[in-house]
């Protein structure tokens, strides 16, 4: 491991699930990572199965074959000896350089104002009508019954919540997520009080794979800022008929009420649609 990382900041960590068949996709976060946040602060924890990276940034925990994505996070997080974790997944690709005086802002808040849950999205948030946190124009309230309102995407959680959450690592990755909608669904319209959202993209990420294939719209991202270093047909793109149904789906989000989202599932299962969650 290189000397720059071994006196990290133990205010957070930061912890990637990844497996063996992504091995390829792992490597190539780490890469980016390296290239857009050279000067991080924090450890980097990667979870695979058997196969070790080559990594002088990150360290590998190995769980073992066929370890589920819950179990290898609890794996990573139990390295680690931060109170925030920053957990994130291997295909999430930072494209531009990350700022680590915003970062510092960020853990700073999160201390301050007992910040148990800090969701970190793929895009910017603009014209949003949710509340603003506490005079802080960077940090939105979440609503408890929007869509998706909490997820295990790119955030950053409070140790012990997160632990909490992901349990005694049983329950799979999507059974959670499942969790999460069916508390959406079943929540009156009220804002969490310690679980937020930042406005910005703030690692500057973008999703890159889904179904084990890359995502042509997130390629053209990495294309546009000069990163031409994937050969994206050893694993090819998702079909067209797939991104079709990722933009309906998408949209489908955007516009469906939380409490009927289940019963559209049903009925676009009837017709070819395939979904990670039932609500």
């Amino acid at each position: 491991m290189r000397e720059d990382r071994m006196s990290p900041d133990n205010d957070m960590s930061i912890v990637v699930v990844s497996c063996d068949k992504y091995l390829d996709i792992a490597q190539f976060f780490l890469y980016y990572l390296g290239i857009n946040w050279p000067n991080c602060k924090y450890r980097i924890f990667i979870a695979e199965e058997e196969c070790n990276l080559n990594s002088d940034i990150a360290e590998i925990v190995l769980c073992g074959k066929n370890t589920s994505w819950t179990r290898g996070a609890i794996e990573a997080i139990s390295r680690t000896k931060s109170q925030y974790i920053l957990l994130t997944n291997d295909d999430y690709y930072i494209y531009e350089k990350v700022n680590n005086s915003e970062i510092d802002e960020v853990i700073k808040f999160i201390k301050e104002n007992d910040i148990k849950y800090y969701r970190i999205p793929a895009f910017k948030q603009k014209n949003r009508k949710y509340a603003q946190y506490k005079n802080n124009k960077n940090v939105e309230m979440i609503p408890k019954n929007k869509a998706y309102a909490v997820s295990i995407g790119t955030s950053i959680w409070k140790r012990d919540e997160i632990l909490k959450i992901l349990g005694d690592g049983t329950k799979t990755a999507w059974d959670i997520e499942n969790d999460f909608s069916r508390q959406s669904a079943d929540s009156i319209d009220e804002y969490y009080i310690n679980y937020v959202s930042d406005r910005r993209n703030l690692l500057h990420y973008v999703h890159m794979a889904t179904w084990g294939k890359w995502i042509p719209w997130s390629a053209k991202v990495l294309i546009k800022h000069g990163y031409n270093d994937i050969n994206y047909s050893k694993r090819g793109f998702i079909s067209k008929r797939e991104c079709i149904k990722i933009k309906l789906y998408e949209f489908a989000t955007r516009i469906v009420p939380t409490k009927m989202r289940k019963n559209i599932k049903r009925v676009l299962s009837m017709v070819g649609f395939k979904f990670a969650t039932s609500w």
